[in-house]
């Protein structure tokens, strides 16, 4: 029966790749950046690897940067396979991940077709595939089993709006979902969608976030290289969506009439929307600048990758995106590891209990307009005292679950033995 849910499953993908290629020429043409490997052709498959390899497979940056620990854990003897669905998360691993030897092969994953997972399979002696969060795709997963791989999901996420989805159509999921030797869930109530999905309660465990693992790099940027001086109150506001920077522009208006050695950078989730941010400001009168043309005065605009935990990290107060407008938040994790207090606002449904461990530890604070984020940036910089212990606090939250990875590595070694 597997199978002829698979075989529906490849007609229908099959069926929706053309419209689905026109959409993404439109909207996202880096999706055809190396696109040969979308298809599964991998220059280091020419010949058969013999080889174990552990296939590890990621959706976008910030789960690349929270496996890394993982990678680094994976026991001797295997060489490690990273695959990526965004040109972000690439190239950041390319420099910092397979450069350094951390991985031995790293490319984009081949479209979820199963004639082109099988070529890839076929040619990689893989042990195990481990699935990093919510990537549930049917051919990567029947193909690794087939060939009697072990899969092992990390940091499992189900979302309430994703659960609803799954939850509709587990009859069909459960065939493949229930493929997965182990699912190591964030959370009881990730666990209990998993649960739901699979109807085996054994394979499912609760081992905690990996994303409180994160490595804090051992040398970390100075105001001075990254263009401010040690007097300005610097609010660095992460992974913002469209339609928040007119809150963040309405907080600024209101908090440097009081506060003129206040500096915002608006770090924009994508970053070709930094001219349009712009633009956003330029209209309300406010001097603005591209980060990569110079700091500005009132506000800069971040138009280059990978700078956001460097601003983390000589932040004084952070802001954390995709809160204002339904989109369910960004990653708080972050900003409280370098021990910031952390502003977000009413919609962190993707990170809610990473949120409410923020606002228990009195490190966290919720901002719902930008009258509430004016509040509580005036009340933050007129203490300072309030607001290192407000990053003191953030940063306890974020120690008080750190572990996460050390469980998932030795249920992984266990699983390969």
């Amino acid at each position: 029966m597997t199978k002829v849910y698979l075989f529906f499953y490849n007609l229908l993908f099959t069926f929706l790749l053309a419209p689905a290629a026109l959409f993404l020429f439109i909207v996202r043409r880096d999706f055809f950046c190396h696109f040969k490997e979308r298809l599964g052709f991998y220059n280091f498959l020419k010949n058969k690897t013999q080889e174990p390899v552990i296939w590890v497979h990621c959706s976008s940056l910030g789960e690349v940067k929270a496996v890394e620990s993982t990678i680094k854990g994976l026991p001797e003897g295997y060489s490690v396979f990273l695959s990526v669905f965004t040109k972000t998360a690439r190239d950041w691993a390319k420099t910092e991940l397979l450069e350094k030897g951390i991985v031995k092969h790293l490319a984009f994953a081949p479209l979820d077709l199963y004639p082109l997972l099988v070529r890839v399979v076929k040619k990689l002696n893989i042990k195990m595939l481990i699935l990093v969060e919510t990537e549930i795709w049917p051919s990567m997963i029947y193909a690794c089993a087939s060939r009697g791989a072990k899969i092992v999901t990390v940091n499992g996420r189900l979302s309430k709006n994703s659960f609803k989805y799954y939850n509709a159509t587990k009859y069909f999921w459960r065939k493949f979902v229930s493929l997965i030797n182990i699912v190591l869930a964030r959370t009881p109530q990730d666990a209990e969608r998993f649960t739901e999905i699979t109807s085996h309660a054994k394979s499912v465990r609760v081992t905690g976030n990996i994303k409180y693992d994160l490595e804090i790099p051992s040398q970390k940027s100075t105001r001075d290289e990254l263009g401010f001086k040690n007097s300005d109150i610097i609010f660095v506001c992460g992974s913002t969506r469209e339609g928040e920077e007119v809150f963040i522009k309405n907080a600024y208006i209101g908090i440097s009439k009081k506060y003129p050695q206040i500096k915002f950078v608006v770090a924009p989730r994508h970053i070709k929307r930094a001219k349009k941010v712009c633009g956003i400001f330029k209209a309300a009168g406010i001097n603005v600048s591209l980060y990569s043309r110079g700091i500005s005065p009132d506000i800069t605009v971040v138009d280059v990758f990978g700078k956001l935990q460097a601003l983390y990290n000589i932040a004084d107060i952070c802001f954390v995106g995709g809160s204002l407008v339904n989109k369910g938040g960004q990653n708080p994790i972050e900003p409280a590891a370098y021990a910031k207090p952390v502003l977000f606002g009413d919609d962190m449904c993707n990170f809610a209990l990473e949120a409410e461990s923020l606002l228990e530890h009195g490190g966290g604070f919720l901002v719902e307009n930008a009258s509430k984020m004016t509040q509580v940036l005036g009340e933050l910089i007129s203490n300072p005292a309030q607001r290192l212990s407000a990053g003191q606090q953030a940063l306890q939250a974020v120690n008080a679950q750190r572990g996460a990875t050390a469980q998932n590595l030795q249920i992984i070694k266990e699983f390969l033995n």
